[in-house]
């Protein structure tokens, strides 16, 4: 059977062109080739681990030698998977239920090999869940902002404050033991892994300091104070006549960071004290 010749085969049985012996083929495909001994394939390149964000593109690649027809056959865990017959597996979008193990069988008329195991690893990105939350804490008191992130581990956190780094601040939470007027400002947190980062939301932390209460001014009995302290912060006015006993005067709001408070008097009224305190 040289290539370009005139051979041909004969299909019979032993009992002759007569009778209802013949024999019968669905089809005969006669093909030639060069490599009359035929050798089994091996695996020249194996495949290769891939790692690759979700969403990505994983590509597994595989070469072999052998008599042909080669044929491929990719396997995903213990499983065939479906219309994988190319030396090259690419996945276009590759999700977590895509990770695992794949290898691949090659095959041709003289046998068949199967490749080392390629594992793929798909990584989730961090995605914040809660971020930290504003908070309006009274000076010399304690602050915790929290974070919640999901993502593939291990996980990185760093804290900011006014978009600067906090040095040291790398936990899921931050702690501020004593806040002085100094640490308010805008806190967020970068959290990172080797698939990306995100950066939360900036959580508002406002440090109410103690009102102070200027001095008064008296006009025809009545006195005027200015208040002074956080904006945003609400006091309540008390006064007293002995320093001991003390009543609730007026509820004022600082919006501006000073607030003015006019406390009337009669002319024969015993002189008075006022205090303002901060209003939870």
């Amino acid at each position: 059977f040289a290539q370009g010749t005139n051979g041909f085969a004969r299909v019979s049985n032993n009992a002759g062109q007569g009778g209802n012996k013949d024999v019968v083929a669905d089809a005969v495909r006669w093909v030639y080739s060069a490599y009359q001994t035929a050798s089994p394939p091996m695996i020249t390149t194996q495949p290769t681990n891939v790692t690759v964000v979700a969403g990505g593109t994983a590509s597994f690649y595989v070469s072999a030698s052998g008599s042909p027809m080669l044929a491929c056959q990719w396997r995903f865990n213990v499983g065939n998977l479906a219309g994988a017959t190319n030396d090259i597996l690419t996945l276009a979008s590759a999700q977590p239920g895509d990770a695992g193990n794949y290898s691949v069988v090659v095959a041709n008329g003289a046998g068949s090999v199967t490749s080392s195991v390629a594992t793929l690893t798909v990584l989730l990105p961090p995605q914040i869940l809660i971020p930290p939350q504003s908070q309006r804490v009274v000076q010399d008191g304690p602050v915790t902002f929290s974070v919640s992130a999901a993502g593939t581990a291990p996980l990185t956190y760093q804290w900011r404050v006014n978009a600067q780094t906090i040095a040291g601040a790398t936990g899921a939470s931050l702690i501020l033991a004593s806040v002085q007027s100094a640490d308010a400002g805008d806190y967020d947190v970068v959290i990172s892994n080797p698939g990306g980062s995100d950066t939360s939301p900036p959580a508002t932390l406002v440090v109410s300091v103690p009102p102070r209460l200027n001095w008064p001014l008296c006009t025809n009995g009545t006195a005027q104070f200015t208040l002074s302290g956080t904006p945003g912060d609400r006091y309540t006015v008390q006064y007293s006549t002995n320093l001991f006993d003390w009543t609730d005067a007026s509820t004022v709001s600082n919006q501006t960071g000073n607030v003015l408070f006019v406390a009337p008097q009669s002319s024969g009224q015993s002189p008075s004290f006022y205090r303002a305190r901060l209003t939870e």
